[in-house]
């Protein structure tokens, strides 16, 4: 099997409702090294200071819906072995790691790096950068999860830098079994013994 890495441009803020993180994606594009393989970027609308409209309990739904849709198309048109995802907020790791649970299954583990589990509903949060590790398992909004036709086995899943997480995130964490490293107990020991 040939390995193919597709580089994805992904500027989207609205999930975190945050327009700088629009100018975090195009500063790493700018700052990284030349891509060895295709490039695609996702079409996003330019951050603006008119307030985004909350549909169904998500912050700009209809335009990461949208957004969601033209990352899988780019991603499924290369067909990648892996992904370099320059973003935007954390919602735009929803169709990446969903196209790599399609591809590879239960051979697929994620090191969530983050001192936020993302792993929230609507009911919780209405901005959808905090939903998407729930999404890939399968919880959420139903437009989010209809992305993920793998879902995520929590049993690969571990996340490195937690912080502090809200009272809903513990008890979904402890009611899902996943392994959580706060900041201070990350170590490169700890992080190989993980890994296997």
């Amino acid at each position: 099997m040939t390995s193919k890495t597709l580089r994805l441009i992904f500027p989207q803020w609205q999930g975190g409702n945050n327009p700088p993180y629009y100018l975090g994606s195009q500063l790493l594009s700018f700052l990284s090294p030349e891509a060895k393989g295709p490039v695609e970027i996702v079409p996003v609308e330019l951050p603006t200071t008119e307030p985004l409209p909350r549909i169904n309990d998500i912050t700009a739904k209809p335009s990461l819906i949208r957004q969601l849709n033209n990352a899988a198309a780019l991603i499924e048109k290369h067909d990648p072995n892996s992904i370099v995802i320059l973003g935007g907020d954390c919602l735009v790791s929803l169709a990446p790691f969903a196209h790599l649970l399609d591809k590879f299954g239960d051979k697929l583990g994620v090191l969530w790096i983050d001192s936020h589990p993302d792993v929230q509903t609507a009911e919780q949060y209405p901005n959808a950068h905090a939903h998407v590790l729930g999404a890939l398992m399968g919880t959420g909004d139903n437009d989010l999860v209809a992305h993920v036709k793998t879902k995520l086995n929590p049993s690969k899943i571990m996340i490195a830098g937690i912080h502090a997480p809200l009272p809903y995130e513990a008890e979904y964490l402890t009611r899902h079994n996943i392994t959580t490293l706060a900041p201070e107990q990350v170590k490169a020991v700890q992080m190989k013994s993980w890994s296997g």
